[in-house]
């Protein structure tokens, strides 16, 4: 996959014409990575395309490094809900689905220290009211977002690892 300037990908686009050029949507994320896409589905088969991003929801219930297993099987990662844009995504995502499902945050390896499976810290909390609380002494590590929250920006609840839910994977767009 070929990463494109946001010069580059422009001229790209002016070469191949006003009409595609036009619909062009574009978005910057956490990482200040801008992602643009053009119209139409350029996700594989099974997986859902949500902005500049595709994801899939796994049927089985599985462990968290199970699910983490099983994105990454699918050239994907557990998802991330780390600004308001994404959270509202997975909320609309999952909304019809009524389930709750492993996203890619965890304190495993610094107990009270959330960072998402690619290293990056946590800078936007979505936990919903008394969370994160390793309720009644358990270990409660990993992170799963609630779909049937009242509201997506309290949506996170900490779970035990090896408690079994869906599986959220995301994946951006082929470009």
């Amino acid at each position: 996959v070929e990463c494109l300037t946001l010069d580059r990908l422009l001229s790209t686009l002016a070469g191949i014409g006003e009409s595609i050029g036009s619909n062009a949507v574009g978005s910057v994320h956490r990482t200040g990575e801008k992602c643009f896409s053009v119209p139409g589905n350029p996700c594989s088969p099974g997986w859902h395309k949500m902005n500049c991003k595709c994801y899939l929801n796994s049927t089985a219930p599985m462990a968290w490094a199970e699910a983490r297993r099983y994105c990454r099987e699918r050239a994907g990662e557990l998802a991330e809900s780390d600004d308001d844009h994404q959270t509202s995504t997975l909320q609309v995502l999952l909304a019809n689905e009524k389930m709750n499902g492993w996203i890619g945050l965890t304190d495993s390896k610094n107990e009270g220290t959330w960072t998402w499976v690619d290293s990056s810290p946590l800078t936007q909390e979505f936990w919903a009211k008394g969370q994160p609380d390793s309720r009644g002494g358990l270990d409660e590590d990993c992170a799963v977002f609630q779909s049937d929250a009242q509201s997506a920006m309290s949506s996170w609840h900490d779970y035990e690892c090896s408690s079994r839910h869906a599986a959220i994977c995301e994946k951006f767009a082929s470009r």
